[in-house]
C-alpha cells in the first residue's frame, strides 16, 4: 500500500540477486510487481565474502525460483564470483554503493523500485552525501528519493 499511496509510476524494479532480498522485494512490491520489468543487479547486492548468508547461488537456481526476473543484463556470470576470503569491508561496501547510484543516474529510467539490503542501503546512501540514515530494520522498506544535482 505504501507504494501506491506514494502516487509515482515505476520504470522498473531492480534487485539484488540474493534470494532473501528478491522474496522481499516481491513482497514489498507487491502492489507493482507484476506490472513492471524486473532485474537482478550484482552491484547492488550485500556485502560480499566469507560469510555464507553472502553467497548467492548459481542465476539458473534463482531463476528456477523467480522466473519473472531478467538475471541476462546486470549480473557477473553464472555463479558467485564475489565469494571470497575476506570480507567486503564497510568503504568497500560505501564505494560500490556509490558507483551503484552514479550508474542509476545514467540509466534510462527515472523513477525505479530497488529491492538490496540494509547495509548497503545504509553504506551507498552515506557514501553519495545524504543525511545519515538508520540503518533499516530485517525487511523494512525505505523511501529515498535521489535527485543529481548539476
Amino acid at each position: 500500500d505504501a507504494i501506491l499511496k506514494a502516487g509515482g509510476e515505476f520504470d522498473a524494479i531492480l534487485v539484488s540477486p540474493l534470494r532473501r532480498a528478491i522474496q522481499t522485494a516481491k513482497a514489498g512490491f507487491a502492489p507493482v510487481w507484476d506490472k513492471l520489468p524486473k532485474y537482478a543487479v550484482e552491484s547492488c547486492r550485500e556485502r560480499f565474502g566469507n560469510c555464507m548468508s553472502e553467497k548467492r547461488r548459481s542465476t539458473s537456481e534463482i531463476r528456477e525460483f523467480f522466473p519473472e526476473v531478467n538475471f541476462d543484463l546486470f549480473m557477473d556470470g553464472e555463479e558467485d564470483t564475489w565469494h571470497g576470503p575476506t570480507r567486503e569491508t564497510h568503504p568497500e561496501l560505501a564505494r560500490r554503493g556509490k558507483r551503484f547510484f552514479s550508474w542509476l543516474m545514467r540509466s534510462p529510467w527515472q523513477s525505479i523500485l530497488v529491492g538490496n539490503h540494509s547495509a548497503f542501503i545504509a553504506h551507498s546512501i552515506r557514501a553519495i552525501g545524504a543525511p545519515n540514515l538508520d540503518i533499516p530494520e530485517n525487511c523494512e522498506l525505505v523511501a529515498i528519493v535521489i535527485e543529481e544535482v548539476q
